[in-house]
């Protein structure tokens, strides 16, 4: 009992639980299904004339491609696991062990991140970054590649907007017991964040205009820092961060009450 009382009892065996989706073959199906997909429509538009994204930048579009699936893939790959396990029971379980309702909670939002961080952001990334110098002069140019160290961070910002949408459906799979609702909820935010509210004094706080923000240099805020500009629009990564930290209280105080 007095393990339970902890407010992570638990969490390195849940943790580790929670990540064996992501590992194996499974996991495996999941790298090459997401590195699949966002590779082939770069390689599509950049070696044809299909024009599937207006992009001034392979790099552009590569950064743009990186983060739209990696997002639908964090909504779509969260919302299952935090939603019907506990239309099953299986989150009370769980729970009923030495395991605390934070444990499940903080558990879920770290591996998730974590899961969808490198299956769908990073291997994604990496790959394009080794194939995309060699197919540039299909286009008849070959700009030279950026700083390998500012092409990582701005995947790293990418993998952060990915933690909050998970956080987010962790948090709304607290409050909402059906699958339909938090999916449709969380996907009409994932459009708001790219919607400028108030003009730039208010947008530059959202988190999707990291990477959709106006493009006055007809480059997203990420790919203009790849290529060796500032990185703008920090305000929107604190308040990613502060708003991932939101979710996962808002998510663990809803679940201590919530009866399972």
């Amino acid at each position: 009992m007095a393990s339970e009382r902890r407010y992570l009892a638990g969490f390195g065996g849940y943790l580790w639980g929670e990540m064996l989706p992501w590992l194996g073959r499974r996991g495996l199906i999941r790298v090459l299904v997401w590195t699949g997909l966002v590779n082939l429509v770069l390689y599509l538009d950049v070696v044809t004339d299909w024009d599937f994204w207006l992009s001034l930048e392979s790099l552009d579009l590569a950064v743009d491609l990186v983060w739209l699936f990696a997002a639908l893939g964090a909504i779509v790959v969260t919302v299952g696991p935090v939603v019907m396990e506990r239309r099953r029971g299986t989150a009370g379980w769980v729970v009923s062990k030495p395991v605390s309702r934070a444990t499940y909670i903080v558990g879920k939002v770290v591996a998730h991140s974590l899961g969808v961080a490198v299956s769908m952001v990073f291997i994604p990334g990496l790959v394009i970054y080794q194939w995309l110098p060699g197919a540039e002069h299909a286009r008849g140019f070959a700009p030279p590649m950026p700083p390998f160290g500012r092409y990582l961070i701005a995947l790293g910002v990418i993998a952060l907007v990915t933690t909050f949408l998970v956080a987010l459906v962790v948090m709304l799979g607290t409050l909402i017991k059906r699958r339909g609702p938090v999916t449709g909820i969380s996907f009409f935010l994932l459009i708001f964040m790219f919607t400028p509210i108030g003009g730039f004094s208010w947008s530059k706080f959202q988190p999707g205009m990291l990477t959709d923000f106006q493009r006055p240099t007809g480059l997203s805020p990420l790919a203009d820092y790849v290529f060796g500009s500032p990185l703008g629009l920090s305000e929107a990564i604190w308040v990613t961060v502060v708003a991932i930290g939101a979710f996962t209280a808002i998510a663990v105080a809803s679940f201590q009450r919530a009866e399972l």
